[in-house]
């Protein structure tokens, strides 16, 4: 530890020992002091729909850097590199309101330039010295039915450079799209903001969910960091970075795919095709509202990979140069959609699949 830090560390001790005589001195100084370090982001659970939101098992993980001299970092890693999400300033308070389901918090903090409005005033609860718990609040202020959030303290990972030094910025470097996970068995696809607004220039746009899938498509589907039936992430324009295509709605009127290349860091969004939407049957068996009507989605999209054969729209034989889009139909028809000459073009569209469950045969006699 540094001098500066080291004289911070003593300035900071002594602050809270004068603001906060008392009940719950000990935690209060002990926790405060503890709060420095790295920690790795492991959940998002609550809340009115019981999300429960974590890191995949492989692909990218968050760590929030708290720093002695008073600033916060949130990273993101994945294989490539590290990029920043947020940092500024942040300032510890004791709190003396007291939640039970809290654990009893002994301090909130506020923590300029976080990425939610909402967390950037949280209670911090420790679970045994390598685990802490924020939710939104502090004294004068909280609110009911949001998200925990649990870090627990890492040490095996290199620190990327503190952000204060001049060596990143939010946003200064593209953050690929991932893929996330909120409701328990749900996924879509997490877009940083800048391709976020460049998505809704097109208009309105509701990526589908995926229980509104039906139940077969979900059965069946193979899950990964990379595809999801509403979303995938590939090159599609061959410039090694990450691309992703996207599966939603405008709401009731319009269904549509939407492709966002990221063009050599120039990103680049392209409406695929649309079409009306459609509505459930009155008796859907798929679904728990089935006599509201609710709209739902007609297709569902796959990676293709780069080295695959496909057929292009004359029906001569290809092979795929750049990953690719593919579109199926429930009845398994599918069409891929790849990068050539600089557009996105249409290859034709296989055979559906025999009807399932098949026509039985007739009993012999």
């Amino acid at each position: 530890m540094t001098l500066r830090n080291r004289l911070f560390t003593r300035v900071v001790t002594a602050l809270l020992i004068s603001v906060s005589p008392g009940y719950g001195l000990a935690n209060f100084q002990a926790d405060s002091l503890a709060l420095f370090g790295k920690w790795r982001w492991v959940r998002s659970a609550g809340g009115l729909l019981a999300a429960n939101a974590t890191p995949p098992p492989s692909g990218w993980s968050r760590t929030l850097h708290v720093h002695p001299d008073g600033r916060y970092a949130f990273w993101e890693r994945d294989s490539v590199r590290t990029y920043l999400l947020c940092t500024g300033k942040f300032i510890v308070h004791r709190f003396m309101g007291g939640r039970r389901d809290m654990g009893g918090a002994s301090f909130w903090i506020e923590l300029d330039g976080w990425w939610s409005q909402l967390d950037q005033k949280s209670l911090v609860t420790f679970m045994g010295r390598d685990t802490i718990l924020t939710y939104p609040g502090g004294d004068g202020f909280g609110v009911s039915d949001a998200l925990y959030h649990t870090f627990v303290r890492e040490t095996s990972l290199p620190g990327p450079p503190a952000p204060d030094r001049g060596q990143d910025v939010p946003g200064s470097v593209p953050r690929p799209p991932r893929i996330g996970s909120g409701l328990p068995g749900s996924y879509y696809v997490q877009l940083s903001p800048p391709l976020s607004d460049l998505l809704q220039k097109l208009g309105p746009f509701h990526e589908w969910m995926d229980w509104q899938y039906p139940s077969p498509v979900r059965a069946a589907y193979e899950y990964t960091n990379s595809q999801v039936p509403s979303a995938i992430i590939g090159d599609f324009d061959g410039d090694s970075l990450a691309d992703v295509a996207v599966h939603g709605s405008t709401g009731y009127a319009e269904s549509k795919v939407v492709c966002i290349l990221s063009n050599r860091r120039d990103p680049r969004a392209i409406t695929l095709f649309s079409e009306p939407t459609l509505f459930d049957p009155p008796d859907n068996p798929d679904t728990t509202a089935s006599r509201y009507r609710e709209p739902r989605p007609t297709l569902y999209l796959k990676l293709q990979r780069a080295g695959q054969s496909f057929e292009k729209a004359d029906a001569s034989r290809g092979t795929l140069s750049t990953d690719a889009i593919l579109v199926v139909r429930p009845n398994g028809a599918g069409t891929v959609y790849y990068y050539e000459n600089g557009t996105l073009r249409t290859g034709r569209p296989t055979t559906p699949l025999p009807a399932w469950p098949p026509t039985p045969l007739p009993k012999r006699r």
